[in-house]
């Protein structure tokens, strides 16, 4: 019970809690800036996909 418990409220506060930057024009930014994006969107997607297996 408390592993559902767990569950529920984990999916529906990261859902709420998410928070997306505001989408930025890629011409204008460094290219580090770029790779650091990327490193984030990769971050967040293999957090995503861990959460999944589980």
């Amino acid at each position: 019970m408390t592993s559902f418990m767990e569950d529920y409220f984990r999916t529906a506060l990261s859902k709420e809690l998410a928070i997306a930057p505001p989408e930025r024009d890629h011409e204008h930014l460094s290219s580090t800036s770029r790779l650091l994006e990327k490193q984030r969107e990769v971050t967040e997607a293999e957090t995503l996909l861990a959460n999944q297996k589980e």
